[in-house]
């Protein structure tokens, strides 16, 4: 468990970092294709945090397994994209609605993190399902 949370915190914290080099202090939304650019710095912090997340993990089972990486993250985790992507573009959505202060509609968007967080979760849980499977 503990691994499991610093991996998700390790990943998350780095593809922040990288965020916010390359988005500056304040990345809201200014100037000409100001939107292009957001959509732009969330798919890099969406591939970073997803790279990073999964493969992490899949290093550790390759390890244990003596297996290749990339053979045990393609087999595992790369379903898990849209989870990851799903989940960082629906923040985008969030921040964009909540500069542009329309509250209403963020208000009916409210449901969409749990809906992310349980389809997530069931990703993961099939995935650990198959990788508890062939270490049989």
């Amino acid at each position: 468990m503990l691994f499991n949370s610093a991996t998700a915190s390790i990943a998350i914290w780095t593809s922040a970092q990288v965020f916010f080099m390359l988005a500056g202090r304040r990345p809201l939304l200014e100037g000409p294709f100001a939107a292009v650019r957001l959509f732009g710095l969330v798919a890099v912090f969406g591939v970073l945090d997803f790279g990073l997340n999964t493969g992490i993990v899949a290093a550790a089972v390759s390890f244990e397994r003596r297996q290749a990486v990339f053979a045990v993250w393609r087999e595992h985790f790369l379903g898990l994209w849209v989870s990851y992507f799903g989940g960082a573009f629906g923040a985008m959505l969030f921040l964009v609605l909540a500069l542009l202060h329309r509250f209403d509609v963020v208000v009916m968007l409210v449901p969409l993190p749990l809906i992310l967080y349980v389809t997530f979760r069931h990703a993961v849980g099939r995935a650990q399902d198959q990788i508890s499977t062939s270490a049989k």
